[in-house]
């Protein structure tokens, strides 16, 4: 069988798009997983039978309607910078690279189409030409493909303005179903979600369909404390003020910044901070509300200095792993309530000190007009019986918990949302080809 995959590949995509040694299959088998050391050890011996790359839609097609004659198991990846495993196969097979599926369709002054494998800078690249903007795109913009950020993600630049990518933030997606023969599909509204962070798991995404917004001037900047209450007081009441428009918005717990090799002069020892992209009308208000609650609001220095969205999100965590190989992560969700937050800061602080370093990316909740508070803290204990531990304890004072440690969709994020997408699949995946292994019943 695996001869007669590759043979019928090759006849598909031809002999340069078709990856079978394994050697040159090795960078394909790999994501930034390897921020957690369970899953380090849990992907280090996962293999395919082959790789190919399509350049068309109807080679797509053609190689995905093979698989399921063959009932060959089959991994979509983008560009692989998931950070759970998403893209990892755990049943050998076909693994599909879509980066070539790289072509905008359409851009109009509300919505952008384009294939699954367009890169997010490519596509805000054609909106600004009609001076609009994208509501949301990962902090890999420049490398993230469009597929594979509705497949393995869930927020990032322009979160705090218009949330994460079910909140109305994906318009349409068209996606194969892994029937036989592959059937298409055109999802539209609420019905994407059972396609949004569910690692590629349902149905084969060929394009997306993304709402635009008007283009403003943004500036980086960063506010400095010298408590982490004190920055955490600021963050809120920079979220929740309509009145300052905003694109970015992360917290980072002292000694956090101190591990942002390129950056760290620019903050003192002991200070908490808040990273920020600004309209350039409301940096004064902002710098106002900073001098106010004792802080100091700077502008991000311009290149070469790296971006300021390189410290933001998942970045993060990479810097703690430059800094101390051993350290790891836990996502954490925090009350939506200011007062209950603070709470639950302040136990997680009490229980485990600097054993827990908070890190939280703030995100608008647009069916409340309210904000949450979420990230990936640092944890510098790596072990699987202190990260239960913490784990254990933040859920027992109301903390969400989303597990990056695990590959299976329903522990890193959908939690007791996973009912639908599993029916969903059942349709859509029935010989359970998709990317097997990475969702199940359990919740």
């Amino acid at each position: 069988m695996t001869a007669e995959l590759i043979t019928g590949l090759e006849a598909i995509v031809g002999a340069a798009h078709l990856i079978i040694d394994p050697g040159a299959q090795k960078r394909f088998l790999q994501d930034f997983s390897w921020y957690s050391p369970l899953l380090t050890e849990a992907l280090a011996d996962v293999s395919v039978d082959a790789v190919a790359q399509p350049g068309t839609q109807p080679e797509l097609r053609g190689v995905l309607a093979l698989a399921v004659r063959l009932r060959v198991p089959v991994t979509l990846r983008g560009a692989g910078t998931g950070n759970y495993g998403q893209s990892v196969p755990l049943a050998g097979g076909l693994l599909i690279d879509t980066r070539r599926l790289n072509r905008i369709i359409a851009v109009d002054d509300r919505s952008i189409t384009a294939e699954a494998g367009c890169v997010f800078d490519d596509l805000e690249e054609k909106a600004l030409t009609l001076r609009r903007e994208l509501r949301l795109m990962p902090t890999t913009r420049h490398l993230a493909t469009i597929g594979g950020f509705l497949g393995g993600g869930w927020g990032g630049i322009g979160s705090i303005a218009y949330g994460n990518l079910r909140d109305d933030n994906v318009l349409a997606v068209d996606l194969l179903t892994l029937e036989d023969p592959p059937r298409s599909l055109h999802l539209e509204g609420k019905d994407v979600d059972v396609v949004v962070h569910t690692y590629g798991t349902v149905g084969l995404i060929t394009q997306v369909k993304l709402p635009l917004e008007p283009a403003r001037a943004w500036t980086s900047a960063f506010a400095a404390f010298p408590s982490f209450e004190g920055a955490a007081r600021f963050a809120w009441r920079i979220a929740t003020d309509r009145a300052i428009a905003k694109r970015l918005l992360t917290l980072q717990e002292s000694p956090i910044p101190s591990m942002f090799l390129p950056v760290r002069d620019l903050f003192r020892d002991g200070e908490s901070v808040v990273l920020m992209m600004l309209a350039d009308e409301s940096l004064a208000a902002a710098r106002n509300a900073a001098r106010s609650m004792n802080g100091r609001l700077e502008p991000w220095p311009a290149r070469p200095m790296p971006a300021i969205t390189e410290f933001t999100w998942a970045h993060t965590i990479l810097w703690s792993k430059k800094h101390d190989r051993e350290s790891t992560w836990l996502q954490l969700g925090y009350s939506t309530d200011q007062g209950r937050f603070f709470e639950q800061t302040r136990a997680v602080k009490a229980r485990f000190g600097s054993d827990v370093l908070a890190h939280l990316e703030y995100m608008a909740l647009p069916k409340t007009g309210g904000a949450v508070a979420q990230g990936g803290h640092v944890i510098m204990d790596s072990s699987a019986e202190f990260l239960d531990l913490v784990s254990v304890f933040c859920k027992g004072i109301g903390v969400h918990v989303m597990n990056p440690h695990s590959v299976v969709v329903q522990d890193g994020g959908l939690v007791g949302q996973i009912g639908p997408v599993i029916e969903f699949k059942k349709r859509s995946d029935p010989f359970d080809l998709l990317n097997r292994g990475k969702l199940g019943a359990k919740t």
